[in-house]
């Protein structure tokens, strides 16, 4: 039964990738090419480096403007904040600021693209991204998924930076943490190396992720500045 369930999940994720169930996740840079051919806006790419962390972000909007700095979930990339970015009335009023969080596209940490599980580590990492911002303004810090909980590290850490915290479909319940069945073979099976780097970096911080948001618990009451969670 054992190795009937490992052959499962093994077809069951073939399955899923070769029929684009987690295109959503991931743009090739000819697709990407593709979607900017005929717009008239496209975002400047930055890489931030120092001997810990690579960060790259993509930016449109004015650098004196307030920042809007997004953070995407598990799996993700910065492209996944593309409408934002190219949304005219945003760019009036922010600079956007999308990330690769370490670990994910072309991101990393400690000269590595491997999974950062730290909730604290991944903060500190992507407050660096408003290096790129010169408005000396406070502006918003914005999270989807397991992005919620780090863009809420981040506003509680530095709330000089910013009046606003916005967490969309957060994953921020340690006691409502949900696994799948194929999970574990994805992390602990053999097929794990078979699989696109993206989705096992997600899976690494799923495991840690109990852990991450029990220790954010303790810190939620120094939230200092206004949010809104959808």
């Amino acid at each position: 039964m054992h190795l009937a369930m490992r052959l499962k999940a093994t077809f069951f994720l073939i399955y899923i990738f070769c029929t684009g169930c987690f295109g959503r996740f991931t743009m090739t840079k000819k697709e990407l090419k593709e979607y900017y051919k005929d717009k008239t806006v496209k975002p400047t790419f930055f890489t931030i480096q120092n001997d810990s962390v690579k960060l790259f972000c993509a930016s449109t909007g004015a650098d004196s403007l307030p920042a809007l700095l997004i953070i995407h979930g598990a799996p993700g990339a910065w492209y996944g904040s593309r409408n934002l970015m190219d949304d005219s009335i945003l760019r009036q009023h922010f600079q956007i600021i999308a990330v690769d969080r370490p670990g994910y596209n072309q991101s990393g940490f400690k000269h590595k693209k491997k999974a950062v599980t730290s909730i604290d580590i991944q903060a500190v990492a992507i407050y660096e991204a408003l290096r790129l911002n010169r408005s000396h303004k406070k502006g918003i810090v914005m999270g989807s998924s397991y992005g919620a909980p780090i863009s809420a590290k981040i506003a509680i850490e530095y709330p000089e930076s910013f009046y606003h915290l916005v967490m969309l479909a957060p994953a921020i319940e340690p006691e409502t943490e949900k696994f799948w069945w194929f999970n574990r073979y994805i992390h602990h099976g053999p097929i794990k190396w078979m699989l696109p780097r993206n989705l096992r970096v997600a899976t690494d911080e799923k495991y840690a992720h109990v852990k991450e948001l029990e220790k954010l618990a303790a810190q939620w009451k120094y939230l200092a500045i206004s949010a809104t969670v959808v």
